[in-house]
This record gives C-alpha cells, sequence and structure tokens, in this order.
C-alpha cells in the first residue's frame, strides 16, 4: 500500500511539472503572437498614411486616414510584459499617432469644404436644355464643349477636396453636428496619459518624441501640456 501511494504521489508530481513545461513555451508563444499582430498593425497604419501621402487628392482618400486610426486603435500595449519592449511598441504608437495629427493638420482647410454638386449640367444646346449629364463629344460648339469639360474637372475637383475636408472636420471635433470631445484629437489627448506617467523618464521620453515630430508650433505646445 505504501508502494503504491509513493508511485501515486510520484506520477502526480511528474504530470505536474511536465504541465507546467508545457504551459510556459504556450504562454510564450502567445506572448509573441500579440507582439507580432502589434507590429503588423504599426505597418499597416503607416502603409495607409504613406498611401493618403502620395495621393492625397484622391476621391475618399481621407478614409486612408481614418483606416491608419483603426490599425492603431487595435494595438494593446497593456498585453506587453518586458519593460524594454513596452517602452519601444510605445514609442512606436505616439510617434504614429503623431504623424497622423500633423497629417490632419496640414489638409486642415479653415474656409471648410467647397461646394461641388452631384452632376454637371450641360450648356444650352441648339435652343434645348437637357435635365442630366451628357458626354461632351455630344457638343459640336468647340468653346461650349470645352466649358463643359472644364466645369466636370472643376466639379470632380471639389468634390474631391470637400470629402477630405468633411472627414478631417470630424477628426478634428470641428464639425457642427458632433460633440468635439468624441474626435479623434480628443481621444488620443485622453489615451496618452494612460501610456505616460508624470515620471521624469517617461516626461523626457515623451517630450523627445513631441519635438521631434512634424507638428505645429501650436500642436506641440498643446500635446506637452498633457504631462505637465
Amino acid at each position: 500500500m505504501g508502494k503504491y501511494i509513493k508511485f501515486s504521489l510520484l506520477l502526480f508530481s511528474f504530470l505536474g511539472f511536465s504541465s507546467f513545461l508545457l504551459a510556459k513555451p504556450l504562454i510564450l508563444l502567445q506572448e509573441t503572437n500579440n507582439m507580432n499582430s502589434q507590429n503588423i498593425y504599426f505597418a499597416q497604419a503607416n502603409e495607409l498614411l504613406d498611401k493618403f501621402n502620395k495621393e492625397p487628392s484622391k476621391l475618399y482618400a481621407g478614409d486612408l486616414i481614418k483606416e491608419a486610426i483603426a490599425e492603431l486603435n487595435k494595438i494593446n500595449l497593456d498585453t506587453i510584459k518586458d519593460r524594454q519592449e513596452y517602452k519601444a511598441e510605445r514609442q512606436q504608437w505616439l510617434t504614429l499617432h503623431l504623424k497622423i495629427v500633423a497629417t490632419i493638420d496640414q489638409y486642415y482647410n479653415p474656409n471648410g469644404a467647397p461646394t461641388f454638386f452631384l452632376n454637371v449640367l450641360p450648356p444650352e444646346i441648339d435652343g434645348n436644355y437637357y435635365p442630366a449629364p451628357i458626354d461632351p463629344k455630344e457638343i459640336k460648339d468647340p468653346k461650349k464643349r470645352a466649358d463643359y469639360e472644364q466645369q466636370i474637372q472643376e466639379n470632380e475637383k471639389n468634390k474631391r477636396k470637400a470629402d477630405l475636408q468633411i472627414t478631417i472636420q470630424r477628426l478634428l471635433g470641428k464639425e457642427p453636428d458632433l460633440d468635439p470631445k468624441t474626435s479623434y484629437i480628443e481621444e488620443l489627448k485622453r489615451k496618452i496619459p494612460v501610456y505616460y506617467s508624470k515620471y521624469a523618464e517617461d516626461k523626457k521620453e515623451y517630450k523627445i518624441i513631441i519635438k521631434q515630430s512634424q507638428l505645429t508650433l501650436d500642436r506641440k505646445k498643446e500635446f506637452s501640456k498633457l504631462l505637465n
């Protein structure tokens, strides 16, 4: 009976130790996967922002900025246990967010979105007025055709500008129908103190990133106050 008990205890100890050995690599694997996922989010956000900067006048280009923000919002720095890794990820997180803020400010037009029309109606042709757009090639008069083509091009340009400005106004909290407190800028300002404390080490790192950013002087002052 005593031998049976000893064997059972020995077997239990072995199985418990084996489970511990198996569990530890699984935890490490999970942490590694989290880090790899977050690196992917960083890369995708940066790629989307670069894509916007290459063609900011393209229709719906503003959606690229929103998608970049969405990628950064997937990142959870609290899952990182190693202090040095945490600091590295935190720096990347803040740098990319400030890059987005600088981009938004760069393309913001205080005059608002230009007026555009869903369709540009053609000019009077031989005493006839058309209620819908037509192919400019159908207009025989060269001057009227050229004027109509120019109107179409200008309207398309204004449509792209208006779409971008509407997106930027929402991100900045400058759209009349939205609460400014729910804007991207205000949400970011609330998140920063979560990852950056007022301890000297954190404040030093934060100030360096702010200084090296492409933010306007006013924005730098605004964000610098967050850790005062």
